[in-house]
């Protein structure tokens, strides 16, 4: 585990610091490139900046898959717990898991279904899918952990918490609390996110609140008046990206912290 995060750590380190290059590339060529220049390389930057959110999301996942997977299954949250408890019933059932319980006929059905259940509570998904390896795949296991999707959001981070009893509210409002991520992440983030789609997807105008605008600076002007007043420093769009970098690494690291507490007090 410990090795884990080290190497989750190292890795956002490195893509935030090659990432951030493009800021200091960006404000070098200020004065020589024109606005449809400029607003290419932000869009550049963007979507660079949202592949580190993605790929962090899904490496973050890894890290908790990782470190459930040795936790017996009775210890597990419920949501947890309920849907690998299923996936052994129905491994018990075999040619009676599409019926529906008044066309099963005979009650060792539902006697194999209690045994296979009880007698696996003590044990981790690591031991399950040994004992089981003819009949179960890794991947029956591992998809209750994991959170399939092609474009994570906060929505979507809040969704995968759910399912180990965490609430991703919290999390962030601590965050804010202990200023370790700034009032505006989640609002900075979903803006980050937003242009992405629009840049990968549709091609289409720079847009914030249903404006359209022709270059980012302007954009960013209205979007740091909502979400940072006062904040001059962020007004330059590659600035303020680049901070966004930083706030998606705090935001992990702080993910990161919940998950340990959460194990520590599986483990009591």
């Amino acid at each position: 585990m410990e090795q884990q995060k080290k190497n989750f750590k190292n890795y956002r380190t490195i893509k935030r610091l090659e990432i951030s290059k493009m800021s200091s590339l960006i404000e070098a060529m200020n004065d020589e490139v024109n606005k449809k220049e400029k607003t290419l390389l932000i869009s550049s930057y963007i979507v660079l900046v949202y592949a580190y959110w993605e790929s962090s999301f899904h490496k973050f996942q890894q890290l908790m898959l990782d470190s459930y997977k040795n936790i017996p299954i009775k210890s597990l949250p419920f949501n947890l717990k309920n849907n690998l408890l299923l996936t052994l019933a129905k491994i018990s059932v075999g040619g009676n898991g599409k019926k529906i319980i008044n066309e099963v006929k005979q009650m060792s059905i539902f006697e194999g279904i209690i045994k296979i259940t009880q007698e696996n509570e003590e044990l981790c998904i690591e031991e399950i899918f040994i004992k089981y390896h003819d009949r179960i795949t890794r991947k029956d296991l591992d998809k209750h952990f994991i959170l399939e999707t092609a474009n994570p959001n906060l929505d979507r981070a809040s969704e995968l918490l759910k399912t180990y009893s965490i609430k991703l509210e919290r999390i962030i409002k601590e965050g804010k609390e202990i200023e370790k991520i700034k009032p505006y992440f989640d609002e900075g983030l979903d803006f980050i996110i937003k242009q992405r789609n629009s840049i990968a997807h549709k091609n289409e105008k720079i847009s914030y609140k249903d404006n359209e605008y022709e270059e980012y600076d302007l954009c960013m002007k209205d979007l740091i008046k909502d979400i940072a007043n006062g904040t001059n420093t962020l007004e330059r769009p590659e600035f303020f990206i680049n901070e966004m970098t930083f706030q998606i690494d705090s935001f992990f690291d702080i993910m990161v912290d919940y998950l340990e507490k959460n194990i520590e007090g599986l483990k009591k």
